[in-house]
């Protein structure tokens, strides 16, 4: 079992001697004969054994009962005495730190705030050994829960959230433990004032993010600013309820996954999956790494929008009468309307609408959005195109102007 991390031999110590490291050897003593030895009273085992006194005897000896034992010499007397009142200070501290500790959860993490995301209750909070942030997801779903597992071994910590510990209770219940920051994107984009520079190096930094997915074969598809936390001074994935392996067949239902950041693929797989309910046909989208340049450009127009969504709407109420939520059919109509107004310079903005694009296939690749304009310099192609239809309409105006000229001049020369 591994932790936020390990306790250093200091700490070790502090924990044995409950407050008290000088007192750690008290952790491991089973015995009176021992006990007895450490004080060096060695001469009274005899006396402490003729008259079976152990451990959980010895606690309540009295002055008196030293002297009822036959040990009359004062000297050797305060020195038991002095002995049992250290092990009595100490099993009282042992004792109030093992009540705390079962108030912790697991015996070692305090809890600060529960909810529930989907099939997981998630609680956040410290670890009480190490007094470091963590993340404690539970679920009974074991298949769920190893699949995740799975998936963040295969991924960096420069990246994802550190993954400490699985475990297992009594009652089947199954809990993740990973590294937990401060502040999530979704925090930081809706209390603060985000720079130009800012939101540029938050895009790169999600970019690399995604792209460290996509090289270890993974998919996240559910890419969204509630996922990313700043851990010390680095951002990081944190959820992976969602992601699924390359190719690996979508699931046809939304869980935890709101309305305003599903794509259009899946927006159609959950309705065709609707309309055949009942039915033999079985209807499969695998999944691609074009879904997560979708759920990208999702959270870069929250970069520009202060947080909130590029469909606010989507997560309203089905009307009375529909039988799907309206922009679920949107999406897969293809008739969904974003609007990128927020969005500037006109290099993101295009870039934005490249990646938004409802057709999977016509969306680009990471490795084309990382070389786009908006993140290189330059001019991107629409810029491209305007610039020259301004040359030329500049161009054909001077023309006009100068046809002009010379046309009055020609007109006002003397006969």
């Amino acid at each position: 079992m591994r932790y936020a991390r390990e306790l250093t031999p200091h700490e070790r110590l502090q924990y044995k001697g409950a407050g008290e490291a000088d007192d750690a050897w008290l952790y491991d003593c089973k015995s009176v004969v021992a006990w007895l030895r450490h004080w060096s009273l060695g001469k009274l085992i005899a006396t402490f054994q003729a008259h079976e006194i152990d451990l959980e005897v010895a606690i309540d000896l009295k002055e008196e009962d030293l002297h009822e034992m036959g040990i009359l010499e004062k000297g050797r007397r305060k020195r038991v005495l002095h002995a049992l009142a250290n092990l009595r200070n100490w099993a009282m501290r042992a004792s109030r730190q093992r009540f705390e500790s079962e108030q912790l959860f697991m015996g070692r993490y305090s809890v600060a705030g529960t909810a529930d995301w989907g099939a997981y209750t998630v609680m956040t909070g410290t670890d009480a050994k190490t007094n470091r942030e963590i993340c404690l997801k539970v679920t009974s779903d074991y298949a769920r829960h190893a699949a995740e597992a799975h998936a963040r071994r295969r991924l960096s910590s420069e990246f994802v959230v550190e993954f400490f510990d699985s475990l297992e209770d009594t009652l089947g219940n199954y809990t993740t433990v990973l590294e937990y920051g401060s502040i999530s994107l979704r925090e930081l984009l809706t209390t603060q004032d985000v720079s130009d520079s800012q939101r540029r190096h938050l895009a790169e930094r999600l970019l690399e993010i995604t792209r460290h997915l996509h090289a270890c074969g993974l998919v996240h598809a559910d890419l969204r600013p509630d996922h990313f936390f700043l851990i010390g001074h680095v951002w990081k994935l944190a959820d992976l309820s969602r992601a699924l392996s390359r190719d690996e067949p979508l699931p046809t239902t939304r869980g935890a996954q709101p309305l305003a950041y599903c794509a259009p693929e899946f927006a159609a797989l959950a309705l065709a999956h609707a309309a055949q309910r009942g039915k033999d046909a079985s209807i499969e989208v695998a999944a691609h790494e074009s879904l997560d340049t979708w759920g990208l450009a999702l959270c870069w127009y929250e970069l520009f929008s202060g947080g909130l969504p590029l469909y606010p709407h989507a997560n309203e109420r089905t009307p009375l009468g529909a039988s799907h939520p309206p922009h679920l059919e949107a999406l897969a109509d293809r008739t969904a309307v974003p609007c990128l107004g927020n969005v500037r310079p006109p290099t993101a903005q295009h870039l934005l609408t490249k990646m938004l694009a409802f057709e999977p296939s016509e969306r680009p690749s990471l490795d084309l959005v990382s070389r786009h304009a908006w993140f290189t310099g330059g001019l991107d192609t629409s810029e491209l195109e305007e610039s020259f239809s301004g040359m030329q309409h500049a161009q054909e105006l001077t023309q006009r102007q100068l046809g002009s000229l010379s046309a009055w001049l020609r007109s006002n020369q003397p006969a």
